[in-house]
């Protein structure tokens, strides 16, 4: 039984990248971006074990070479994740000055709206 999602992953992307996500969901039927995400992120592992066998000209890897290239690239993947994390910290602080200057828009206007 699946989860019922109520949590939400704010990710700041160019207006390219985010064409390009809902272009390829529609392309796999996917329901919308969210679930591409989802699906991609479940899958990622398989696809980390595709990419880093690419990367090897394609030499398979046993699970402990893969293990062991993942644990050598650590460093890359820690930051990558903390610059998605100050993205995210970014994008809400956005969306939260957006949000008063609407209610501060909405306010003005309702009161001119009184006069």
């Amino acid at each position: 039984m699946t989860a019922i999602a109520t949590q939400r992953v704010t990710v700041l992307v160019s207006p390219r990248e985010k064409a390009q996500f809902e272009a390829k969901a529609k392309r796999l039927g996917l329901k919308s971006v969210g679930e591409l995400v989802r699906v991609s992120v479940k899958h990622y592992p398989s696809a980390v074990k595709a990419h880093v066998t690419k990367r090897h000209n394609g030499k398979s890897l046993s699970d402990k070479e893969l293990e062991a290239e993942l644990v050598k690239r650590q460093p890359e993947l820690d930051a990558l994740l903390t610059l998605m994390e100050e993205s995210n910290r970014r994008a809400n602080r956005a969306l939260d000055e957006a949000e008063q200057a609407l209610d501060a828009t909405l306010a003005h206007f309702a009161a001119k709206k009184q006069r």
